[in-house]
């Protein structure tokens, strides 16, 4: 949904909405993991967006 390149522990930083913790584990060890390139992830869960306009 969003990549951001990042400076400091992370390299980049993904957001991704799913629909259940089945679907992101999908993503996460089927598609994230199996990439070239990728060494370690992270996950944080988001239970709300706080919008501070």
């Amino acid at each position: 949904m969003a990549c951001a390149l990042v400076g400091g522990d992370f390299d980049t930083i993904l957001l991704v909405r799913a629909v259940d913790s089945i679907s992101l584990r999908r993503v996460i060890f089927d598609q994230l993991q199996t990439m070239p390139g990728v060494l370690d992830t992270q996950t944080f869960l988001v239970f709300e967006d706080v919008d501070t306009r």
